[in-house]
């Protein structure tokens, strides 16, 4: 997972930086950031990406699924979310 999670963080890192995502989809393609930082053990960079979903997507009835999930894996992480 290290490996290729590197990898997939690469190109969401850049397309992020690029302006390339959907406006749709950014918290979405964050969160997954934040998750794929976890896993692979980047714990700090995780919860920071974490706290910002959770704080852009408080109040936004539109994102409430993503804030949960965020928040979540921020304060309670679980290997399977069901």
């Amino acid at each position: 997972m290290k490996k290729f999670g590197k990898i997939v963080l690469e190109y969401f890192e850049d397309a992020n930086k690029n302006n390339l995502i959907e406006k749709d989809q950014i918290y979405n393609v964050r969160y997954l950031m934040g998750e794929i930082n976890r896993r692979i053990g980047n714990v700090e960079k995780a919860n920071k990406i974490f706290d910002e979903v959770i704080s852009e997507t408080k109040d936004d009835k539109n994102e409430e699924k993503i804030y949960q999930i965020a928040f979540q894996q921020r304060f309670s992480p679980k290997e399977d979310i069901g």
